[in-house]
């Protein structure tokens, strides 16, 4: 469609220049505006008049039952998941196919990445990390913030007046890698590892191996210290060993 010079323009402008016609409420019989589009939709002048005309409605499902009537039974047995949750349900002989099915592929293939795999894996991330811009970009996506250890770690290094800053948040990467807490003055990296997602976990990555880790900074030149959340039942000690690790005879 053209303007009045003659240029195209989109529908959405020519609809607002349509001109507004007369059109009457059903409920108030008050004479209002509305664009020619929606004479036939708009049958009230405002919202009051229509929850007026609703009043003392019988609903078109009054009474009925899925036993008594085919439609409440489609909408209960199949529908009622796609209104709720935007997701149909499967039917339960359907999802015993699927079920077998699933587990027929898992014992016929290993669903686990092997060691090989995953190291390739480890690698080129390592490799696309060590970009800033790629770097960065992902740091958008996230938010991360420090769990209950690594703030009880901020604390006790502010205490013991280290000069650590806490870096978990994926704001600098090391060789591929997100160290927790950097002293980049002297060269140091403190590490605070769970149990479970460092040691125990089954098909656990590369890049969470302790070792791993330890080796790609002591690669880069820092040197790292691993501290477990377990060390942090015996503050005391956990004290001793991080100023042994940066030789702080002087805080003792």
């Amino acid at each position: 469609m053209r303007d009045s010079k003659g240029r195209f323009v989109k529908g959405h402008k020519t609809w607002n220049k349509q001109p507004e016609v007369w059109n009457t409420c059903e409920e108030c019989g008050e004479v209002f505006k509305v664009k020619p589009c929606n004479k036939e939709r708009r049958r009230f002048c405002s919202r009051e008049c229509y929850w007026e005309n609703m009043r003392g409605q019988v609903p078109w499902n009054s009474g009925l039952t899925k036993e008594t009537d085919l439609r409440i039974k489609k909408y209960a047995e199949g529908l009622i998941g796609r209104a709720r949750g935007g997701v149909k349900r499967h039917k339960p002989k359907t999802i015993r196919k699927m079920s077998e099915k699933r587990r027929i592929w898992h014992d016929k293939n290993d669903f686990h990445h092997s060691e090989e795999t995953k190291r390739s894996i480890s690698d080129t991330l390592r490799k696309l990390m060590k970009n800033a811009d790629f770097a960065k970009r992902v740091r958008r996506n996230l938010t991360i913030k420090p769990n209950k250890y690594e703030k009880r770690m901020r604390w006790l290094l502010a205490h013991l007046g280290l000069n650590f800053k806490y870096t978990g948040d994926y704001k600098i990467w090391i060789g591929g890698l997100n160290p927790d807490f950097l002293d980049e003055e002297n060269k140091l990296i403190i590490e605070v590892l769970g149990e479970y997602w460092h040691r125990i976990r089954p098909n656990m990555p590369v890049s969470s191996d302790p070792d791993y880790r330890e080796g790609v900074f002591a690669d880069e030149g820092y040197t790292p210290l691993m501290v477990w959340t377990s060390e942090f039942d015996d503050e005391e000690a956990l004290t001793e060993k991080l100023n042994s690790f940066v030789g702080g005879e002087r805080f003792g």
